[in-house]
């Protein structure tokens, strides 16, 4: 299968957990905030890899107990989405999660349903559990693959019209089903464009730059207080502390209201 040039694969890697910041620090904002613009009403295919491996829990100092931040990852997510539309229509989002296996949980993208709207994804999101475990980026990034141009693309919208991204939100550091670089340089050969976001200072930052597009598309942020920061930005600066929002009556209105779409010059009703 060829595989379209205007394909945009954006990969998220998070790893954690530390220090200080201001909201003018946020390395990425701008081109998030670019992101949703561009994705907003729009024809889009998102796929996000989520880790759930052991390594991502923390000590929150501000509340003296220990987190995890597969919750800041779920957090992220939905502040990501929160100005995009998703419904069968418009975007179509799947979730992928990793730990020592990879399991597609939602899969918007490919199985296709009348139902695949914001609130039904948001019930389903909100119910994934965090699983420990080693870290198989390999897998979650074959998924994605698989997705997008192979076993699982049957129902695929063609790239050239739907917007396609990936976003993976993991430690850093792989330990388990292989180095996901391989699949990552064949995405990359054929004009794929790859962002790594990392968290806490304890990142290899010589990952990130591996697995993204060049230098300028990988990120680095200091903590999880950082990166909350960083979604509550995206979100408009109001984010349920579990990433969830609870206007589940409006939010069906708004995403069932049918409305034209714009690709290129073409009106899609």
């Amino acid at each position: 299968m060829g595989i379209s040039q205007d394909l945009i694969l954006v990969t998220l890697l998070v790893t954690f957990p530390f220090l200080g910041f201001t909201s003018a620090d946020l390395q990425g904002k701008l081109q998030l905030e670019n992101f949703q613009r561009t994705h907003n009403d729009t024809l889009s295919d998102l796929i996000f890899l989520l880790d759930t491996s052991g390594s991502l829990w923390y000590y929150d100092h501000s509340s003296r107990s220990m987190k995890v931040g597969f919750d800041d990852e779920k957090v992220f997510v939905n502040s990501l989405l929160s100005h995009i539309r998703v419904s069968l229509a418009a975007t179509r989002v799947s979730i992928v999660l990793f730990g020592t296996r990879a399991t597609l949980d939602i899969n918007y993208v490919t199985d296709l349903n009348i139902n695949n709207h914001k609130c039904n994804f948001k019930k389903s999101f909100y119910a994934l559990k965090f699983r420990s475990g080693l870290t198989n980026m390999h897998d979650a990034f074959q998924y994605a693959y698989d997705i997008i141009f192979g076993t699982l693309s049957g129902n695929k919208r063609p790239n050239a019209l739907a917007k396609t991204a990936v976003f993976l939100l993991t430690d850093g550091m792989w330990n388990a089903g292989g180095d996901p670089n391989n699949i990552a340089k064949t995405l990359k050969q054929n004009n794929i464009e790859i962002f790594s976001i990392g968290v806490t200072n304890g990142i290899n930052e010589n990952v990130l730059k591996q697995l993204a597009t060049d230098d300028n598309h990988a990120f680095h942020y200091n903590s999880f207080t950082q990166f909350r920061e960083l979604a509550n930005h995206l979100r408009g600066g109001n984010s349920d502390p579990k990433g969830y929002d609870t206007h589940q009556i409006s939010c069906i209105r708004k995403e069932n209201v049918s409305r034209p779409f714009i690709v290129g010059s073409t009106r899609i009703n």
